[in-house]
């Protein structure tokens, strides 16, 4: 059955590959639940078996709060106005207020939306976190999210030095600890450096040694993207559409306001028009009013239910509201009432491939090449899968397959050059980076990763290893 092109939403999922983060991926989802301009407050996150003294929670609240800000669509209140009331409450900043002090301080801000959560360390040491925001006066959470991070940060640091230590060191050791927060991991590695310079033991003036090079690893670690560490800024997140396809997006802007009150208009005078939601609807996805987009795809499910790509557009709204089991259901019903449905399987696959059940998300990526094999986005998600096996050599005939069909396939050179870098091949990598970089002159993500192809052949990044090594030696051998 030969379908339509469907409205660019419906082609996507999640962001693509280049430049894709975790933080940043669960703000986009958060905010789209909300009303614009919806007054927010972001609380310290409980990390679930961490110490006394732990800073985790309160990191991922700062850094998605940032990201938040960074979205625009919402007013967020700044930290040091929530540690001000936090404080009030008798809870430190850095605290987890539980559910009745988390309203309160919410109510007391003036917030509209209180944005917790929580954090936990999974086997093999990856973190999930997940968010929620929770409507003020009705308790009723709006949106919710969960993705894996890495601990990138320094878990605990005194406020001031040790007695007798160094304060130069204690102060450039705050400094990189405040970089590793800030995510700025190149200043990170610089700061822990003079530390050591200033201290070789690394104590950073609190008498804990090792800590500064246990710092500088981890710094060293985001910047290197090592191959068993399976996170979204190395694999890049399965790809929805192209960067290509972004200039659209944006470029859309006045024709979606028009289409918005053209169908608005329709709606007022054919109430029972399925057609106009669903339409209506994949605006206001598109335009990342997720929340707004589901009460509209929920309308036209239910004036025809027997029609496909309603279940599909709904299930990416909810896939983008973080909603990713209630997502499945939709897509489960989208084949269920059209079998050949190629892009319903790669929807399901993306789902599953997102949070690395790549034994689901394999059969459903193999479906959709299969009805759809001139599809250059099926081969690039499933070379995602492959990656994280590390079956490098499938994932680069997938990669090549993908590019043999759109030769201006950005992220399929970004992820093919992640695919040489696991087989050892780093000249290659890097023409593959120079390729994606011809393409995209200048993008950031891509400079990084070329750059960490030079330097994983340079062997630079070996002082990840001798960093961490050198660390937990000196941080045992002093009883800590």
């Amino acid at each position: 059955m030969k379908r339509r092109a469907l409205p660019l939403f419906l082609m996507l999922l999640l962001p693509a590959a280049a430049g894709a983060d975790a933080y940043r991926t669960a703000a986009a989802k958060l905010a789209g639940g909300l009303p614009a301009a919806g007054k927010v407050c972001v609380l310290p996150f409980l990390y679930i078996g961490a110490g006394p003294g732990s800073r985790g929670g309160a990191v991922v609240s700062e850094r998605l709060s940032t990201e938040l800000i960074k979205q625009g669509r919402l007013k967020v209140l700044e930290r040091a106005l929530i540690a001000k009331v936090l404080g009030e409450l008798k809870l430190k900043s850095g605290a987890t207020p539980d559910e009745a002090q988390a309203k309160k301080a919410a109510r007391l801000l003036g917030a509209d939306y209180a944005v917790t959560g929580s954090l936990f360390k999974k086997t093999g040491g990856a973190l999930e976190f997940n968010a929620r925001a929770i409507e003020v006066v009705t308790g009723e959470v709006k949106a919710a999210v969960k993705a894996d991070i890495g601990e990138d940060w320094v878990e605990k640091f005194p406020e001031t030095a040790g007695e007798g230590a160094g304060g130069e060191a204690f102060a450039l050791c705050r400094s990189g600890i405040q970089a590793l927060d800030d995510r700025e991991f190149a200043k990170a590695a610089d700061w822990f450096t003079k530390a050591i310079a200033a201290d070789e033991n690394g104590a950073c003036g609190v008498n804990i040694p090792g800590l500064a090079y246990l710092g500088r690893a981890k710094a060293y670690k985001q910047k290197s993207g090592p191959l068993d560490a399976a996170d979204e800024e190395f694999l890049g997140a399965p790809a929805g559409y192209t960067m290509k396809d972004q200039g659209s997006i944006d470029g859309e802007a006045a024709e979606n306001a028009r289409q918005l009150a053209r169908y608005s208009a329709l709606i007022k005078a054919m109430p029972d028009n399925a057609a106009a939601y669903f339409e209506r609807g994949v605006i206001l996805a598109n335009t990342k009013r997720y929340r707004e987009a589901r009460k509209d795809l929920d309308a036209a499910i239910r004036l025809e239910p027997r029609e496909p790509k309603y279940y599909e557009a709904r299930g990416y709204a909810l896939a983008a509201l973080g909603l990713a089991d209630n997502a499945l259901l939709d897509f489960d019903a989208a084949v269920k009432l059209d079998p050949g449905y190629a892009s319903v399987y790669n929807a399901r696959g993306n789902i599953y491939g997102g949070t690395g059940q790549c034994g689901k998300a394999l059969p459903n990526f193999a479906r959709a090449i299969a009805l759809s094999p001139g599809e250059a986005l099926y081969y690039l998600n499933r070379a995602r899968c492959f990656l994280i096996l590390k079956k490098y050599e499938a994932a680069l005939k997938d990669c090549d397959k993908a590019l043999a069909l759109d030769p201006g396939f950005v992220e399929a050179y970004y992820r093919r050059g992640y695919v040489l870098i696991g087989l050892g091949q780093y000249d290659k990598a890097i023409k593959s980076f120079d390729k994606a970089l011809e393409l995209k002159p200048g993008n950031e993500q891509l400079l990084a990763a070329r750059t960490e192809a030079a330097d994983r052949k340079s062997g630079k990044f070996a002082k990840y290893d001798s960093d961490e090594k050198k660390g937990r030696g000196l941080l045992n051998a002093g009883g800590n």
